[in-house]
């Protein structure tokens, strides 16, 4: 990949005028990637063997040779390190917990996370749910087990793949478990996780502690490893309104998010990237004011007016996304039109990166995937 995609990202982050960078979110599934990417596409999607762990190699010349060429066919202006790390944003790499592979049959599989979290993903067609916690409710979480997040075996290789891909001119991330995210993925069920805000605040923030402190030490290791920027998925938002009030936010999360920014900003020239879904308005000064670099996705769909946030933000912030989630639903001409649009917003006083609002959807064809690489490149150039 050419060393000018490292310096496009750079320059964006310095607030600086010029081309637009892209960072796309991934794909909705196996099959999609496969159908929609050329040959050079990674054997597995997500990265999993047909039964067992995940696992922590690194990643070996052939896969890092394979990530630059899909970054290069996609205009990616970043690589995730970690093993699945480059695909989904948010999904793979040390930094999370690991999974294993429990059970495979042809229409569905089952995954076990090192916190005993088990998910179920459905094939044909594709779904996924969260099917076992580790934690009944926060009586239990003086009982919680977690692997150590410093364990060598965990990162062996991983400063050596950072250091490949800087050297070919790569900017480089590193994914982390949400600080709310995380606790609903791999710790306790989702209800039960929203109650605890209000029912057990002492016992929430107990849990939100394991958790955290988990989460900066492995950030803390992708740091001294060299990697650029920290990522991490807290989605926060629905479609129309936030999933917590805003004084809960400010209460549970945001210091977990300002230790986070605090942490990555302790190492000169590294950058934290928030993915947060949903109608975040109402705390989005809250991610800025703790410290967050970029934030994505600005669904427009979500009531996240780029115009706004640009106006209200865009010195202070470098914005991603901005796109609809309806996007890839409408003609060429309609896809065009809204780009260009939201291009010329972002572009103004730079800080802004072309995202998806949540990975290319089931329904995108070949050529139409292949149509919207070109006019992006060109509207963004």
């Amino acid at each position: 990949m050419p060393a000018e995609k490292r310096d496009l990202i750079l320059a964006c982050l310095h607030r600086e005028e010029g081309p637009v960078p892209q960072w796309l979110m991934g794909f909705f599934n196996k099959a999609l990637a496969e159908r929609l990417m050329p040959e050079f596409v990674y054997p597995s999607y997500y990265h999993l063997p047909d039964c067992g762990a995940f696992g922590f190699a690194p990643l070996g010349d052939e896969e890092r040779e394979r990530a630059l060429a899909v970054n290069e066919h996609i205009d990616k202006c970043s690589v995730g390190v970690g093993r699945g790390a480059n695909w989904s944003f948010g999904h793979g790499g040390p930094g999370e917990f690991n999974c294993a592979v429990i059970e495979r049959e042809a229409d569905h599989f089952v995954v076990e996370y090192e916190t005993g979290a088990q998910h179920y993903y459905q094939l044909q067609p594709h779904n996924y749910h969260i099917s076992k916690s580790p934690l009944a409710d926060l009586s239990e979480v003086d009982s919680l087990e977690l692997p150590d997040p410093d364990d060598p075996a965990r990162w062996a290789g991983f400063a050596e793949d950072v250091a490949w891909f800087k050297a070919r001119g790569e900017f480089t991330h590193g994914h982390i478990n949400g600080f709310f995210s995380g606790l609903h993925y791999f710790l306790m069920e989702y209800t039960e996780t929203l109650m605890g805000f209000r029912l057990d605040p002492d016992g929430m923030k107990r849990l939100i502690a394991r958790l955290g402190e988990w989460n900066l030490a492995a950030a803390n290791q992708m740091l001294r490893a060299g990697v650029d920027c920290i990522t991490l998925c807290d989605d926060l938002g629905a479609g129309s309104s936030l999933l917590m009030a805003p004084q809960i936010y400010r209460e549970f999360i945001k210091p977990w998010h300002a230790r986070l920014n605090d942490l990555v900003h302790s190492y000169p020239g590294r950058y934290a990237h928030l993915h947060s879904h949903g109608a975040i308005m109402k705390i989005f000064g809250d991610m800025v004011e703790a410290g967050f670099d970029m934030i994505n996705p600005l669904d427009a769909d979500e009531r996240m007016d780029l115009p706004e946030l640009k106006e209200r933000y865009g010195r202070r912030i470098t914005l991603v996304g901005g796109m609809h989630k309806r996007f890839f639903d409408w003609d060429h001409a309609a896809q065009r039109d809204y780009l260009a649009r939201v291009v010329a917003i972002g572009r103004r006083g730079g800080g802004y990166v072309v995202m998806d609002t949540g990975g290319i959807p089931e329904n995108v064809q070949r050529d139409d995937f292949d149509r919207f690489l070109e006019m992006s490149r060109e509207i963004r150039a």
